[in-house]
C-alpha cells in the first residue's frame, strides 16, 4: 500500500534516508498560515479511540491524527513517550546524530522488538525523556496508512476528492498540505502546524505521507 524503499537497501539505510527525511522536512518550512486559530483545549494528549472512518469527505485534523496505522498497529499522535501502549519500546537517537533545536529529539520506536518508524520528539529534556511528546511522523511504505491514504497505492485525484483543494502559498504541485500551517524556516526548528503534507510521484501517486500535531500555544 505504501511506497517500498528499495530492496537494495539495508536496515542502516533505510534508517538514514528516514533520519534525514525527518531532518529534512523539520528544517524546510516557510511561515504560511490559513488563519485558524486553535485553542487550548484543542490538543489533547490521551488515548480516546480510533476512527475507522475512511470513507469521511473533508480534512479534519483530529480524525486524522487517530487514524494511522503502521505495519498493522494503529497509533495516534500526540503521545507523550512515557504513556505508549503496551507492547511499544522507543530508542533515543545518539544526541550527535541530531541537529536540532532546545526541546526537540527523534527516537526510533518499536512494536514487540520490531523496528515501526521515526518519531519526531518535542517538550524534550534528556533528563525525563518519557515527558517529551510524539507529534510529528512520516510514512514511505505499503504497509502503513495514515485516514486510509496509502503510499504507493492512493491517487493525488483521490486525495483531493478527499480532502478537497490544498492549502494555497505552501507545497507545490507534488507536496499538497492540509490543515493548520505555520511551519518553521530557522534550521532545526519545529513544525508548528496541525496538518498533513503528501507528497507525490511523477505519476501521481502518494510517495509519502507527514503528520503533524504540534503544541500551538508554546513556541520554542
Amino acid at each position: 500500500m505504501f511506497i517500498k524503499i528499495k530492496h537494495g537497501f539495508d536496515r542502516k539505510g533505510k534508517r538514514a534516508v528516514a533520519l534525514l527525511a525527518t531532518i529534512t522536512l523539520l528544517c524546510s518550512f516557510t511561515g504560511c498560515s490559513n488563519g485558524e486559530t486553535p485553542s487550548p483545549t484543542d490538543r489533547n494528549i490521551t488515548s480516546v479511540g480510533v476512527s475507522n472512518s475512511v470513507n469521511e469527505t473533508g480534512f479534519d485534523i483530529d480524525r486524522v491524527r487517530k487514524s494511522i496505522v503502521i505495519k498493522g498497529q494503529t497509533i495516534e499522535i500526540p503521545v507523550k513517550l512515557g504513556e505508549i501502549p503496551e507492547g511499544w519500546s522507543y530508542k533515543l537517537y545518539d544526541e550527535k546524530d541530531v541537529y536540532l533545536r532546545d526541546n526537540q529529539f527523534l527516537a526510533t520506536m518499536y512494536y514487540n522488538g520490531n523496528e515501526m518508524y521515526i518519531a519526531a520528539l518535542e517538550n524534550y529534556n534528556k533528563n525525563k525523556p518519557e515527558e517529551s511528546i510524539i507529534y510529528n511522523l512520516t510514512i514511505y511504505e505499503s504497509d502503513c496508512s495514515i485516514d486510509g491514504l496509502v503510499p504507493s497505492e492512493t491517487t493525488k485525484q483521490e486525495v483531493v476528492k478527499r480532502y478537497g483543494e490544498p492549502l494555497s502559498g505552501v507545497g507545490n504541485e507534488h507536496y499538497y498540505y492540509y490543515g493548520i500551517v505555520n511551519g518553521e524556516n530557522k534550521t532545526g526548528g519545529r513544525l508548528n502546524d496541525h496538518s498533513i503534507g503528501v507528497r507525490f510521484t511523477e505519476d501521481d501517486l502518494i510517495k509519502s505521507i507527514s503528520i503533524t500535531y504540534a503544541d500551538l500555544i508554546v513556541n520554542y
